[in-house]
C-alpha cells in the first residue's frame, strides 16, 4: 500500500497552511524595502518629468531642481529617523531584559508546538504503516520524524538565554504577563524524547533497528532495514546530528532547572 494512503486530507491541508506562513511571513519581511524601493522610483519619475518640463524656462529650472533636492532628502530624513527611533526602543527593551520576548513566546505558542506535532503525527504514520511500505518510504518517515524534533529543539534552545521571563509556575504571572507554563514546556520536551527512534545497528546479521515508543508503556514499534552504504549513512549521520540536538536540549534543561528548581519534572 502506498504511504500516501495513510496520510488524511487535513494532513495534507497543514502542510500546505504551514508553507503559506512561511511565504507570508517572508513576503512581510521584505515589504519595507520594497516600500522604499517604489517610493524611490516614483520620486526620481516624478522628478525627471518636472525638471524636463521646466528645463526651458531659466526662472523655474534652479528652483525645481533645489526643491527636487530637498523633497528627495525629507523621505530619507524620515526612515533614518524611523531607524533610529527603532534601535532606541530596541536597546530600552534590551536593558530590561524584555527584547524578544513576545516573540519568543509567539514561537512557542505557534511554531514550536506546530513542529511537535509535525514530529508525532509522523511516528504514527511509521508504527501504523513500516509493514505495508518500502524500506525508503521507511528511511523518510524516520528522517522526517527527526527533522521535525531537532526543530523543536532548535526553537526551544534558543529561548534560553531569556527563559526566565519566558517561563513560569506562577499562575498570576502566566495569565497577567501572557507567559509559558512551565508545565507546557515539561510537555512538549517529553512528548519530543519520548517521540524520538532508536537506531540500533547490527552489522553481524546485516540488519538496522528502528525502535519506536520505547519510553512509552504502549505498543512499542521494531522496524528493521536491510544495512546498505546509504542506509548505513544516513543512519550515522542522523545520529549524530541527534546527540547534537540532545546536548543542547539537556543544556536547556539544566537551565530551567538553575531558575525554577527540578518540579520533579526533570
Amino acid at each position: 500500500m502506498l504511504l500516501l494512503n495513510y496520510i488524511k486530507f487535513t494532513d495534507w491541508q497543514e502542510l500546505g497552511l504551514k508553507k503559506d506562513i512561511e511565504q507570508i511571513n517572508k513576503a512581510l519581511q521584505k515589504k519595507e524595502s520594497t516600500l522604499i524601493s517604489f517610493c524611490w522610483e516614483t520620486f526620481c519619475f516624478f522628478s525627471g518629468f518636472i525638471i524636463t518640463y521646466n528645463i526651458e524656462n531659466e526662472v523655474y529650472k534652479y528652483r525645481t531642481i533645489i526643491t527636487c533636492i530637498i523633497a528627495a532628502a525629507i523621505p530619507l530624513f524620515l526612515i533614518v529617523f524611523g531607524k533610529l527611533f527603532d534601535f532606541c526602543k530596541k536597546v530600552r527593551l534590551a536593558e530590561k531584559g524584555l527584547l524578544n520576548v513576545s516573540d519568543k513566546i509567539d514561537i512557542f505558542d505557534n511554531k514550536i508546538c506546530c513542529l511537535t506535532m509535525m514530529s508525532t503525527s509522523y511516528v504514527d504514520m511509521l508504527a501504523t504503516s513500516y509493514s505495508s511500505i518500502s524500506q525508503s518510504e521507511q528511511l523518510f518517515l524516520y528522517q522526517e520524524i527527526n527533522y521535525y524534533i531537532n526543530k523543536s529543539i532548535d526553537e526551544i534552545y534558543s529561548m534560553q538565554p531569556i527563559a526566565k521571563k519566558i517561563f513560569s509556575n506562577n499562575y498570576e504571572e502566566v495569565k497577567s504577563k501572557r507567559l509559558i507554563s512551565l508545565s507546557r514546556l515539561y510537555t512538549i520536551i517529553e512528548i519530543l524524547e519520548q517521540s524520538r527512534p532508536i537506531t540500533q545497528m547490527n552489522t553481524s546479521e546485516g540488519k538496522v533497528k528502528i525502535l519506536l515508543n520505547q519510553s512509552k508503556s504502549y505498543n512499542p514499534i521494531e522496524i528493521e532495514i536491510e544495512i546498505t552504504p546509504q542506509v548505513k549513512e544516513i543512519v550515522e549521520f542522523q545520529n549524530s546530528v541527534n546527540n547534537k540536538h540532545q546536548e543542547n536540549l539537556n543544556t536547556f534543561k539544566d537551565v530551567i532547572v538553575a531558575h525554577f528548581g527540578n518540579q520533579n519534572f526533570f
